[in-house]
């Protein structure tokens, strides 16, 4: 696998990384609800900064998800726009393992590696899940939970914190959570030169762009008429 491209719009950053042999490209930037104007541009720029075309990628990695539900729209589409252009295999990776894998490399505790993810799932919850940053599977299942319920996990406080939803929703936290959170360092957006260590890691598969899909917790962010109405 030489030359992978990792895409990430899961966020209001909009996060770009290329692999060329052993060397690594990368693009940062906060673009909020821009991502499909940049995206093109900025892959165009990171291909040649690395001084190759696009079909010479190989592989194309990007995050699946939860997140932002039109952000992760615009990263898919391109993604499988340019693996049928160029013949590339696509590489899901759930967005609770890029976090996981942030979190523990940058708290930098070896000891430490079960990780909570909570991410902004909107009407007051979080997309959450429990994963392990060194094996990839998850001791709790990816799942859409109410702030106030995750000081019922045993063992908490022996465990890492990560997501932009614990800050979105601190006061709903319980205070055993605040505690735990307040000496912990908390990224609120993925980066994709994370997504390019997950490929390494060779725990995720490759798909074809017609197996390409994304992970939904939830079908709807937004209340209707009807339910602002019920929730007054």
């Amino acid at each position: 696998m030489k030359n992978v491209l990792a895409i990430d719009t899961s966020s209001v950053y909009l996060s770009l990384a290329l692999q060329v042999d052993e060397k690594i490209y990368k693009y940062i930037n906060k673009v909020d609800n821009k991502q499909s104007e940049n995206i093109i541009p900025q892959i165009k720029a990171l291909l040649a900064d690395a001084g190759v075309s696009a079909r010479d990628v190989t592989h194309i990695a990007y995050n699946q998800g939860p997140g932002s539900f039109t952000g992760l729209r615009v990263g898919l589409s391109v993604a499988i726009g340019m693996a049928f252009g160029i013949n590339a295999l696509l590489i899901p990776i759930p967005a609770f393992a890029i976090y996981a894998l942030q979190a523990y490399e940058l708290m930098k505790n070896p000891e430490c590696s079960q990780v909570l993810v909570g991410l902004d799932a909107r009407l007051n919850q979080l997309y959450f899940a429990g994963i392990d940053a060194k094996t990839f599977a998850y001791f709790i299942q990816p799942q859409l939970i109410n702030p106030g319920d995750i000081n019922r996990i045993h063992n908490m406080e022996s465990m890492l914190f990560i997501g932009s939803g614990f800050s979105q929703y601190a006061d709903l936290l319980p205070n055993e959570v605040k505690v735990l959170l307040s000496s912990q360092i908390h990224p609120q957006y993925p980066e994709a030169t994370y997504l390019l260590k997950l490929v390494g890691s060779g725990k995720f598969g490759q798909v074809t762009p017609a197996q390409a899909d994304l992970l939904y917790l939830r079908d709807k962010v937004a209340l209707n008429l009807a339910e602002q109405l019920a929730s007054r």
